[in-house]
């Protein structure tokens, strides 16, 4: 009778924290509505006035009264996605006016063009610089009130999580695992959502190549919607109604194309198949339950992401640094590359697991010896599936030295050489493969054929050629590589070098790529954090015994990999005999963050606060930084 009572005691609890996450919720969803109800109308034909100049179309119209405006209409045609450019006289919250200019783009696979506005406007100009490439057929001005059910959803995942940092004790402080779990799951199934079926990381559109023939089987047509994303040929959409437009549209193209009899040209090995199992696998169920292109494309990135909390959960629960992972799991880059189609996230979450196993049976040596012979060939897994999609990651390896050492001294003798023997197998197939590489461009080189192994993206770049200037001039190429790693300044996520110039930092941890970068101001409140969960602790804690052991096996792990990330940049995506290294970026740095947490810890530094109080300031600043990013890359422009 009391554990019914206290079972119904539970329920009731979250379900009124629930309630009020949701009320607070539909409060803010209802101040962002507050013109719309003041002011509200549905969509109206501007009449502009049409200008032609010099090959320019102008199209302006200035209001009797200052009207507010939420959403610009342009119905027509457009050809080769044209841009224009929004040229706002406004009225500020003081009753000024203020000149602002908006530009944004129409997509030729639609008939309507939407901006998002948000102003009170006395003026309004549109501007293409090409007539030729549109046909205007009409203008028109929106201030309808419209609930969207991603900001509801947002809001209330950013309440509910405030209500469970602060009130639940016993979650936080042993069960840190779920709370990351929820609110990892929350914010990936809202940027699933939002994102639309098209490439917006990093290389997506390549990730999706490899992961959507991955799930094919051999008598699988060809999909034409599939297809526009390998190649990139929708645009982005910036607008709830135009990612509704884009949906509809993939969807009916799939439809279309899957009657054609046409073989995929493209063919998927076993690396591709091991290293994007996680959502190929999805995406294959979508396909046969028959669901739209947009779901199978939805369906590839919930199973990355599925896939990635699972693996970071395990960590957290088995690590003794669960603050610092799940801050870490939880900041937007590794949100955003754990629910996108990419396989950043799974590095980071099967190296950053690979390490908390070796770790946790370097503190429980006592521990069964088949628990510990399960625990480490898991590991041992983990890392080779890691360096499958990245090699340059395999000194993370070098961890498994100390259960290995462990394992070997607890075993009888005749078993201490049977794994001696298969551990000298392993490093003897590594060794061979390394070698066969080699082999394989000497001989490539002496034939006389120096564009092997070119960026398949185009470029000049090409591997043998690289390395053959290297043996040449070894003294500059030692003198460039380490003046790139120092100076730290090729560290790019995008091409545009405006965009390059925000903090090492922000680039690495608040970053969504083409949906924004946080700016450097939010570093005041990222570094703290960072130093907080690296650096310090609530109380002093015991450090490991033989801690030097792990921080060399650290030192060589980040040092390792970072030269081959600095070096594989050069060989694979830099023009040969180039003096810079191009196409470093931030976030290759990310799965070295455990390993660099085991270097620099210590019992130095302390924080005067309790356990409790420790964990709730971090998530809180996490919880703020990732509200902020996906808010302002996701949120705010991109639903209705």
């Amino acid at each position: 009778m009391r554990e019914q009572y206290g079972r119904k005691q539970l329920i009731f609890r979250w379900g009124i924290r629930v309630f009020f996450a949701f009320f607070l919720a539909f409060l803010a969803e209802t101040a962002l509505n507050y013109p719309a109800f003041m002011q509200g109308y549905g969509y109206e034909d501007l009449s502009p006035q049409f200008v032609s100049d010099n090959g320019h179309l102008s199209i302006s119209r200035v209001f009797e009264e200052p009207r507010y405006v939420k959403k610009l209409l342009l119905d027509g045609t457009f050809e080769k996605n044209p841009y224009y450019t929004v040229r706002l006289a406004v009225l500020n919250g003081f009753g000024a006016e203020e000149t602002i200019e908006l530009e944004d783009r129409a997509n030729s696979i639609f008939e309507q063009a939407f901006t998002n506005i948000g102003y009170t406007v006395k003026s309004i100009e549109i501007i293409f610089e090409d007539q030729g490439l549109i046909q205007i057929d009409g203008v028109s001005i929106s201030n309808q009130a419209t609930f969207s059910n991603y900001r509801l959803f947002f809001f209330a995942l950013i309440f509910f999580s405030l209500i469970l940092i602060f009130t639940e004790r016993k979650l936080l402080l042993k069960h840190l695992e779920w709370l990351y779990g929820g609110m990892a799951l929350g914010f990936g199934i809202l940027l699933i959502s939002i994102s639309g079926p098209q490439a917006v990381t990093w290389d997506e559109e390549a990730h999706f190549t490899n992961a959507y023939v991955s799930s094919l089987a051999k008598n699988d047509t060809r999909d034409l919607a599939a297809e526009s994303n390998f190649s990139r040929v929708a645009v982005t959409v910036n607008t709830g109604e135009e990612r509704i437009l884009l949906a509809r549209y993939m969807d009916a193209l799939s439809e279309s194309s899957m009657e054609e009899d046409i073989p995929w040209n493209i063919q998927a090995g076993v690396r591709q198949r091991l290293i994007y199992f996680p959502m190929s696998i999805l995406m294959w169920l979508a396909r046969c339950l028959h669901l739209p292109f947009s779901v199978q494309y939805a369906a590839g990135r919930m199973g990355n992401l599925l896939f990635c909390i699972l693996l970071n959960m395990i960590a957290i629960r088995l690590s003794q640094k669960k603050v610092l992972l799940t801050v870490i799991a939880l900041l937007p880059t590794l949100i955003f590359q754990s629910c996108m189609i990419t396989y950043d996230g799974v590095i980071f979450a099967s190296l950053t697991l690979g390490v908390v196993l070796c770790l946790y049976m370097r503190q429980h040596e006592n521990m069964k010896r088949k628990k510990s012979l399960c625990l480490f060939f898991s590991a041992v897994l983990l890392f080779l599936w890691a360096s499958l999609a990245k090699p340059v990651y395999l000194p993370a390896a070098l961890f498994l030295l100390f259960p290995l050492k462990s394992i070997i001294g607890r075993c009888p003798e005749k078993q201490k050489k049977r794994i001696k023997k298969f551990t000298f197998v392993i490093a003897v197939m590594m060794l061979l493969a390394a070698a066969g590489f080699a082999v394989w461009l000497i001989l490539r080189i002496t034939g006389g054929n120096l564009l092997v192994a070119a960026d398949l993206r185009g470029g000049t770049s090409d591997v043998a050629a690289q390395l053959t200037s290297i043996l040449q001039h070894p003294l500059s190429f030692l003198k460039m590589l380490l003046g790139e790693i120092l100076t730290m300044d090729n560290f790019r996520n995008f091409g545009d070098p405006s965009l390059n110039r925000y903090l090492v930092s922000n680039l690495m941890f608040l970053n969504l790529y083409v949906l924004g970068t946080l700016k450097d101001a939010w570093s005041l409140i990222l570094l703290p954090l960072l130093a907080m969960v690296f650096l310090a602790s609530p109380e002093k804690r015991e450090i490991p015994a033989n801690i030097k052991a792990v921080r060399i096996t650290a030192l060589l792990t980040v040092l390792g990999s970072a030269l081959l990330i600095w070096l594989s940049m050069y060989l694979f995506f830099t023009p040969v005999g180039s003096s810079g290294i191009e196409g470093v970026q931030a976030r290759y740095f990310l799965p070295l963050a455990l390993p660099f947490a085991c270097l620099v810890q210590n019992r130095r530094i302390c924080l005067k606060i309790s356990e409790l109080r420790y964990r709730q300031i971090a998530l809180t600043m996490t919880l703020l930084l990732t509200a902020v990013c996906v808010y302002q890359g996701a949120i705010a422009g991109r639903v209705l």
